[in-house]
C-alpha cells in the first residue's frame, strides 16, 4: 500500500464497496429485463431503453472513477495533508488538473444515469396515467426545469442563467448550497 492510500477520510480499500453495489445493480437490472422479456414476453419500450442507457452510463462512470479518479484523488489529498512518504512529482499541477477533469466527467455521467432512471420511471408509469395528459406534460416540464436548475447551479452557481433571470444586477458571494436553497425558496 502506498502512503497516500490512507490520506483521505475513507481508506482507498473501501472503494471496493462501489463495485459490490454495482454488482447488485447489474443483477437487479438483468433480473428486471429477464422477467420483462422472457417471462412476460413483452416488447422493449422507452423505459427499457432509458434503463439500459442509465446502466451504460453508470458502468462508464464507475470505470472512469476506478481508473482515472481514485489514484489522483488520494495523491492530491496526501499532498494537501503533507503525508510522510508522499513525494510531489514535478507534474503535480497537471495531475491536479487531470483529477478535476475526470471527476467532473464521472459526476456528469453519474448524474445523467440518475436522470435516465428517473425518466425511465416516468415512462414506466405513464401507462398508468395515460388518461391524465395535462399532468404528464406538467410533470415532464417540471422535471426538465428542475434538471436545468440543478445543472446550472452545480457547474456555475454564482452566475447561472436562472439566478441572473431572477435577480439581475446582484452579486452572489455565498456558498453554492445556500444559493441553491434560496433559489428553490424563490421557485416554490
Amino acid at each position: 500500500m502506498a502512503p497516500q492510500d490512507t490520506a483521505g477520510r475513507i481508506p482507498k480499500k473501501s472503494f471496493i464497496s462501489t463495485s459490490v453495489l454495482l454488482g447488485l445493480t447489474l443483477v437487479g437490472v438483468l433480473v428486471r429485463f429477464l422477467i420483462r422479456f422472457r417471462i412476460q414476453r413483452q416488447r422493449p419500450n422507452v423505459d427499457d431503453g432509458l434503463l439500459a442507457m442509465a446502466l451504460a452510463l453508470l458502468l462508464i462512470s464507475i470505470g472512469f472513477m476506478h481508473e482515472e479518479v481514485i489514484d489522483r484523488m488520494y495523491f492530491i489529498v496526501a499532498l494537501q495533508r503533507k503525508v510522510e512518504g508522499v513525494i510531489p512529482s514535478p507534474d503535480w499541477m497537471q495531475v491536479s488538473f487531470q483529477f478535476h477533469k475526470w471527476v467532473t466527467i464521472c459526476l456528469m455521467m453519474s448524474w445523467s444515469a440518475i436522470m435516465a432512471v428517473k425518466f425511465s420511471f416516468l415512462f414506466f408509469f405513464k401507462r398508468l396515467i395515460d388518461r391524465i395528459r395535462p399532468w404528464w406534460i406538467f410533470d415532464l416540464s417540471h422535471k426538465t426545469i428542475s434538471a436545468s436548475i440543478d445543472y446550472h447551479t452545480f457547474f456555475d452557481p454564482p452566475r447561472c442563467a436562472v439566478m441572473t433571470f431572477l435577480a439581475p444586477r446582484r452579486e452572489f458571494k455565498t456558498q453554492p448550497d445556500t444559493v441553491f436553497v434560496s433559489l428553490v425558496a424563490r421557485y416554490y
